[in-house]
């Protein structure tokens, strides 16, 4: 929703005269477009990127057959939207859970399709891809686009620990996972291709 309010304000700007064209980048005399494309580029020569890239790389030393909800795979890119609504009493236990557990709602769901794919699969190690918004500081707050990236958050579930030790396992490590966020899936997924002649993906959709 960040890039799409600042989109808004762009064009109700050039809509009503007060902005045109060529300053489309300036946003209260801020080029935050410009800033976040040098942000970019000195992250790619950063030590933060090799830091990220072997955080990650770590985590894969032991490649990991795939785990599919549904042993039939698409090769099309089509997709659909299921919506559930979540009655009122049920939102408010799950409010109160993530407060006494000091997790997010995201946390739980991930860590719940975690344990269901266990379960139904009979998978212990497994990857779980899910999408950041990869807006961790100010200047990427506030430049209008699709900033967003895939991490592949490796999950593992133990059978002699509680479901909610697994959670709880499961949410440190997405904690871990988007602290290194800005690493792009695409390097990633070449990173372990070239050194472990990975050829398949790490999540699918």
């Amino acid at each position: 929703m960040c890039g799409l309010n600042l989109f808004q304000s762009i064009f109700f700007r050039i809509f009503d005269g007060s902005t045109n064209v060529i300053s489309i980048f300036t946003i209260d005399n801020q080029k935050p477009v410009i800033d976040y494309l040098d942000t970019e580029y000195r992250y790619e020569v950063s030590e933060r990127k090799i830091k990220d890239k072997a955080f990650f790389l770590s985590h894969f030393e032991q490649l990991i057959e795939p785990a599919y909800l549904s042993d039939k795979q698409a090769t099309n890119i089509e997709s659909a939207c299921l919506g559930l609504t979540i009655n009122s009493d049920d939102s408010f236990k799950i409010k109160v859970f993530c407060q006494s557990n000091n997790i997010s709602p995201y946390t739980l769901f991930m860590g719940v399709l975690a344990i269901y794919i266990f379960r139904i699969k009979g998978a212990m190690d497994f990857y779980l891809g899910t999408a950041v918004l990869n807006r961790a500081g100010k200047i990427e707050k506030k430049a209008a686009g699709m900033l967003i990236n895939t991490v592949a958050v490796p999950i593992h579930i133990d059978d002699t620990k509680s479901s909610l030790k697994n959670l709880m396992e499961t949410a440190n490590m997405l904690s871990s996972i988007f602290r290194h966020q800005k690493y792009q899936y695409i390097d990633l997924l070449k990173d372990i291709r070239e050194k472990y002649g990975f050829t398949d993906r790490l999540a699918g959709a």
